[in-house]
């Protein structure tokens, strides 16, 4: 995945994934702090996100497993 194909796709996930982790986390500031933990998360295996589909599924995951972090 090269770095144009991730920004789009991120940013295509960013809402939803700020929506759930505030819906969470009840904090705006830990909300936005779980999307950018999950987004950076993402990029450092973008070689893979090459095989997989659900980056939005995966993204929100992501901002949830920040609750037991």
């Amino acid at each position: 995945m090269t770095q144009q194909e991730f920004e789009i796709r991120s940013q295509q996930c960013r809402p939803v994934m700020y929506r759930i982790a505030y819906a969470i986390l009840a904090d705006r500031e830990e909300a936005a702090d779980a999307v950018q933990d999950a987004l950076l998360k993402l990029w450092c295996s973008r070689s893979v996100l090459d095989t997989v589909d659900s980056l939005p599924f995966i993204s929100i995951s992501l901002c949830a497993m920040r609750l037991w972090i």
